[in-house]
């Protein structure tokens, strides 16, 4: 009877603590996925098992044109970095439960073997001091979870908007194309109407072979069109987290001309700073350690200290002798001042790391705000005033042709002008969008260091520099 109670006290006991776990784990994930909806609108949904297949709902959204918003979708069911940062969580969360827990008791026993008999001796012993350090080390637990929640958060923060940004690569390569096709157009119209002039006798061999050569470069142009726009579904479907039939995907709708539609550009700095997560991550580990400071010298003299019972049954008795039995660390060697140090110095480097990247934040809002208001601006220069002075003077061109004071490879020369402005909008457009989503990653709390030291694009500096009035 005895021993069936043992057993079921204990297996009790290991429900209670699974049961805590697992409660723990899923009200810190509630929290992150608040967390991380707050940031994106995106809801991370019902964790399930991984069975290494596609998620049948991101199937269910493949069947259809796809959005960014359904891509995001498919990459919060389907990425398995997603997956691997919410499990991160709940080793996080179960460490904190193991924070909160007394350290088990600790069960002696021995016999001394004589002529006249046996002596037996048995002792149960706790480390006392558990009780007053258990809600400090469960405090310091509870700082660093939050520091694994903003990291976590921040994460997922930059994989969603690193498919949003890899989804207008996708859009922005297939207008190149469409545009690439254009031109091909017109150059083998070109090079069809020098053919019949050559025949004719109008026009020379090296203007023929010139003219098959410029065929032959777009071609070419069309072909590295292609490629570019097939490798930049790649990034989109490791993003995605699909292979095989399921990269057979298809997208709809293009860029929107206005890429700085509806984006605040006010108070950037201090929304950002407000923002960051990777500063609420700074804090949460700066908090870590100021209480960490509090216990660590303590712990190194006073953590040892054992209280308990022993009882003792002598040789030639039959009775048991009882009593207390105390431990205690003699801090002769170890006074736990090197423990306190270190901490201290810990506690130091996590402010310090904290003020500097505060600055690292304030400056990538000032960036990122300068870039989207620069190639918003030169898209919109390109769209209003380049196209369409390109377009009319193809017109025009076009006008003098038919009263037959030009040739006709003058009008092909002024559509080649306007399809290169044509080329040039769509490589601006695209820009001005991944340089509006690195913002919007910042103000959700991301900060992308890679995105937000990358240079402008050359065919962005080209049209900076033709434009007088410094759009």
């Amino acid at each position: 009877m005895s021993a069936r109670f043992v057993i079921g006290a204990f297996l009790l006991t290991l429900a209670t603590g699974c049961t805590s776990v697992a409660e723990r784990r899923d009200r810190d994930r509630a929290d992150l996925g608040r967390l991380v909806h707050e940031r994106t609108g995106v809801e991370l949904g019902a964790q399930v098992q991984d069975d290494g297949r596609i998620a049948a709902e991101a199937r269910t959204l493949l069947a259809s044109p796809l959005t960014e918003d359904s891509a995001v979708k498919i990459a919060v069911l389907n990425n398995r970095t997603v997956r691997a940062e919410l499990a991160e969580l709940g080793v996080a969360s179960a460490e904190l439960v193991q924070a909160g827990l007394l350290s088990n008791p600790v069960l002696s026993a021995n016999a001394k073997f004589f002529d006249g008999g046996t002596e037996i001796e048995f002792g149960i012993v706790e480390s006392f001091m558990d009780v007053f350090f258990v809600a400090a080390r469960k405090r310091v637990g509870e700082a660093e979870l939050e520091a694994t929640k903003a990291r976590i958060a921040r994460e997922l923060v930059g994989v969603v908007h690193d498919v949003r940004r890899a989804f207008v690569r996708v859009r922005a390569a297939r207008r190149l194309l469409e545009v690439e096709h254009e031109v091909l157009r017109a150059a083998e119209a070109s090079s069809e109407l020098m053919g019949e002039l050559h025949r004719a006798g109008n026009v020379t061999d090296p203007k023929l072979t010139a003219e098959e050569v410029a065929l032959a470069r777009e071609q070419l142009a069309v072909a590295q069109a292609e490629a570019a726009s097939a490798e930049a579904r790649e990034p989109l479907n490791v993003l995605l987290g699909l292979w095989g039939d399921d990269v057979a995907w298809t997208i709809e709708g293009n860029l929107a001309d206005d890429a700085a539609a509806g984006l605040s550009l006010d108070h950037v700095e201090a929304r950002a700073i407000e923002a960051s997560l990777e500063l609420a991550e700074l804090r949460a580990e700066a908090t870590a350690e100021a209480r960490r400071v509090g216990i660590v010298g303590w712990e190194a003299v006073l953590a040892p200290g054992e209280i308990g019972v022993t009882a003792k049954k002598e040789v030639g008795s039959s009775e048991w002798g009882v009593g207390p039995a105390l431990g205690f660390s003699l801090p002769v060697f170890d006074t736990g001042s090197p423990r306190r140090a270190v901490a201290e110095a810990k506690l130091e480097e996590a402010l310090a790391r904290h003020i500097a990247r505060a600055v690292e934040v304030r400056s990538a809002a000032r960036r990122l705000r300068e870039r989207v208001i620069a190639l918003g601006a030169q898209a919109a220069f390109i769209r209003d005033a380049q196209l369409p002075k390109a377009t009319r003077l193809v017109r025009e061109t076009l006008r003098n042709y038919n009263a037959m004071q030009i040739g006709v490879f003058e009008v092909f020369a002024a559509k080649e002008q306007e399809i290169e402005a044509a080329r040039n909008y769509v490589e601006t457009l695209r820009d001005a969008w991944l340089a509006r989503l690195d913002l919007e990653e910042l103000l959700a709390g991301g900060l992308n260091d890679e995105r937000v030291a990358a240079e402008p694009s050359a065919h962005a500096r080209s049209t900076n520099a033709s434009n007088p009035e410094g759009h």
